[in-house]
């Protein structure tokens, strides 16, 4: 069985997330994969290339940070997937 465990980008609250990873999930994390959601919705949103749908410089530069943090509250067994659906 595999969980995947889907957290939007642009989302900053992850207390309740924390909470229930370290309280049920966490004896678990090898079937859990952490997946970055809506990168194209990280800040700044508006610079997203729609054309090659591909994060800016600061875009990038800040799903590495979002893509840190993950990692360091979490610590996830397998690498975490940044992903951005296409739209429309």
């Amino acid at each position: 069985d595999l969980v995947l465990w889907v957290i939007k980008a642009d989302d900053r609250a992850l207390s309740v997330d924390e909470q229930f990873w370290r309280g049920v999930m966490q004896p678990y994390q090898q079937q859990v994969l952490f997946v970055l959601n809506q990168a194209d919705k990280i800040e700044p949103c508006h610079e997203w290339d729609t054309r090659t749908s591909t994060p800016s410089a600061q875009q990038r530069a800040n799903l590495q940070e979002k893509q840190a943090a993950i990692t360091a509250m979490f610590k996830p067994y397998h690498p975490l997937c940044v992903v951005s659906a296409c739209s429309g």
